[in-house]
């Protein structure tokens, strides 16, 4: 988790993902507060915000526009995200002292992950319908 900006964690119902991801953000959560030194920073408290992606439309998850206004509509991620650099950038030390997890708990699927697929590579680039990029700082 603190090797790459982006993980899957893949398996059939009930072999304990979630479980994985929550032992591992309280881990690092804990390692912050014990006062345990990385020279890269990544022992920071981390906060997980989950969703089950196959719940909601491709439109509420990454945003859309509204057919008749034309008017963009933040998405449930592109809201996430842009929360979490203005939260990364903000000077807060409260803030910029807490590290942001997405975590989508539900099955890979064509419809949502194609869009997360620069999120993930080198880039760390979230590409949104509206042509908006977003470049992931870290």
């Amino acid at each position: 988790m603190i090797i790459r900006h982006g993980n899957m964690i893949v398996g059939t119902t009930g072999t304990g993902k979630t479980t994985l991801s929550r032992i591992c953000a309280k881990a690092l959560t804990q390692m912050h507060k014990d006062g345990e030194v990385d020279e890269d920073g990544m022992y920071k408290p981390v906060t997980i915000n989950a969703l089950n992606p196959k719940s909601v439309t491709r439109g509420e998850l990454y945003g859309e526009a509204n057919p008749y206004t034309n008017e963009w509509q933040e998405g449930i991620i592109s809201t996430l995200v842009k929360q979490s650099i203005e939260d990364a950038e903000s000077g807060e030390p409260e803030k910029e002292a807490k590290k942001k997890w997405v975590y989508f708990d539900g099955p890979v699927d064509a419809f949502w992950i194609e869009s997360m697929n620069t999120v993930l590579d080198d880039s760390k680039m979230l590409c949104l319908p509206n042509g908006e990029r977003i470049k992931m700082p870290y």
